[in-house]
């Protein structure tokens, strides 16, 4: 249905935002963040961002809960 309801210009038009906002924002004011990079050094689409040293240096993960 999203395909359907963005049209072809449409959807090149998100296509292009999306690979756009990806591959400057970790130029930009993301330069403090890790973000997740392919073997090739790019990023996806997606921002992902890579939590990792964060995780290294607090010793807090994504499963830790307030009682824990």
């Amino acid at each position: 249905m999203y395909i359907a309801m963005m049209g072809a210009a449409g959807l090149r038009k998100a296509t292009q935002v999306a690979l756009l906002s990806a591959t400057t924002l970790p130029g930009g004011w993301c330069h403090t963040i890790d973000l997740y990079a392919g073997r090739n050094g790019f990023v996806a689409h997606e921002c992902i961002l890579d939590l990792r040293p964060l995780k290294d240096a607090s010793g807090i993960s994504a499963e830790e809960s307030p009682s824990d």
